[in-house]
Order: structure tokens, then sequence, then C-alpha cells
């Protein structure tokens, strides 16, 4: 492994490009220890999941228990985040890709689940008895069970040769319509949410509806200043 430089500055990660035999690759390293551990590993699991749907970042090689990868290089490379499109267009293309890595099939039972990972979000959700219920009524009627890509926003989307492929995934299996971090995005553009959810929910074969329920639920859960509750109330 060759030419070993920083990519950029990651939430959790060290990603790296790097050289092998030629070859322009990506090199990612988790930290050890970290809280949330079992999401981390279970990024490998995904890309080797959704592989044959050509949806996603490749994975190449892997160690330290799937906490260190090395993953195709996308090129040329450019984020959606990055482009000048309207946001109504970025939906269409995230709610196509989404449904692209949803279509791959029943996902591997190693994965951890959407409600073990909703559980924690209960706290958060005490002092708005309204929004502990949706997320009960939600978990009462779980949808089908398929692998979520869980952060799926213009940034993790990559222009590739062929097309827009996902990278970053918060790998993790559960109801469909709980991928939604697209419309909760802190670069999300306020107003017009319903409409903005209709996009991405037609594209992306959701109800919008339920949809919007678990919108609701994860922004309030994310956040949870006052701004962000005044968010969460314009989605009502």
């Amino acid at each position: 492994m060759t030419e070993v430089v920083p990519l950029a500055d990651g939430n959790v990660a060290l990603v790296c490009s790097a050289t092998r035999a030629g070859e322009r690759l990506v090199l990612k390293l988790n930290p050890r220890g970290h809280p949330e551990e079992e999401l981390v590993t279970a990024e490998a699991a995904g890309l080797e999941f959704w592989a044959p749907t050509g949806g996603s970042v490749l994975p190449l090689d892997q160690r330290d228990a799937r906490m260190t990868l090395l993953l195709e290089r996308v090129m040329p490379g450019d984020s959606l985040d990055d482009s000048e499109r309207p946001w109504e267009e970025k939906l269409e293309i995230l709610g196509a890709l989404v449904a692209r890595l949803h279509d791959a099939g029943p996902p591997p039972r190693s994965i951890p689940t959407l409600d073990e990972y909703a559980a924690l979000w209960r706290p958060d959700l005490a002092d708005d008895p309204g929004l502990l219920g949706e997320l009960d009524a939600l978990v009462a009627t779980p949808g089908d069970d398929v692998l979520l890509h869980g952060d799926l926003h213009p940034g993790n989307a990559l222009r590739g040769a062929g097309g827009w492929t996902a990278i970053d995934p918060t790998a993790i299996r559960g109801d469909r319509h709980a991928d939604i971090w697209a419309l909760i995005c802190p670069q999300a553009p306020a107003g017009r949410i319903r409409e903005r959810v209709e996009i991405y929910a037609a594209v992306a074969g959701l109800d919008a509806d339920r949809a919007l329920a678990r919108a609701r639920v994860r922004a309030a859960a994310e956040c949870s200043d006052w701004l962000s509750r005044a968010a969460v109330a314009r989605m009502r």
C-alpha cells in the first residue's frame, strides 16, 4: 500500500486515498472502542450485501474485525452535495438510490435492527407524549425487513462511471420508511416539507405518511434543542 493521504475529516473514521498495485483505492480506519461499534462494523457486511445492486461502493478487503476497510475509489467521485441541482432533484436521485439498495432482498440477520437502535431514542422523546406514541405505533407495525443505508444524504452519494453510488452507510435492518435522512439532513432547506416528502417517497417506493412519521420521530430524537422541535412541529 502506497501514497496513503487523508481525504477529508470524517465524523468517526479516518478516510484516506491509497494505491495498491497501481489501483487507486480508499482506506477507511474506524477507531476501536467506539460506543456504537456494532453499527460501525455492520458497514462492511452491508456493502458486501449490496454489491450485486451496483448502488454502493465495493468493499475490497478488511481487517481488525471489520474496523479497517479497503474500498473501491469512486471516480470521478463528485458528491451530489457539491452539485448545483435543486433540492427536489437531489431527493429524486437519493430516492432512486435508496430503492435500488432496498431491492437487494432480505438482509443478513447478523446486522443490528432498527428497533434496537430506536429504543435509545425514547429518553429524548419522553417530554413529548405525541412523538413517543408515534414511535410506539411505528414499532408495532414494522413493515418489511430491508437493509437500510441509514445516513443517505447528498454528501454520501458520489457520481461514478455507472451513475450515483452510495457510501458511508449506517447499515441497519428494518422498515424501509426509516431511510429518510435526506428529509432531515441539516443541509435540507426549510419549508415545503410535505411536498419534499412526497417527491422522495414516490421515487423511493415509500408511503409518504409513514415516511413523514419516521422523519418526525428521528428529527426529534437526533436533536433536543427547541429549534429542532419547532422544525418537527412544522412536519405535523
